[in-house]
């Protein structure tokens, strides 16, 4: 776990919060959340990001195609 909080913050990656399970991290301003068990230490971070939830500013998982926040309609 720690190795791959450590590798994410190399990316470029800003760790907000995680627990023995999974990490929320910030990347251009966008949230995302992702299982450690959802990514390996060699994945490029746009990978990582494809795979990871994306959540909108009301805390909705976002569909990335649509990037747009389901509950208030505003776009990402």
């Amino acid at each position: 776990m720690k190795e791959k909080l450590n590798y994410l913050k190399g990316l470029g990656a800003e760790i907000e919060d995680f627990d023995n399970l999974e990490v929320g991290f910030k990347v251009d301003g966008y949230y995302y959340g992702i299982a450690f068990n959802d990514f390996e230490i060699s994945d490029r971070l746009e990978t990582i990001c494809r795979s990871a939830d994306l959540y909108s500013c009301c805390g909705d998982i976002v569909d990335q195609d649509w990037m747009m926040c389901p509950s208030c309609k505003e776009h990402l």
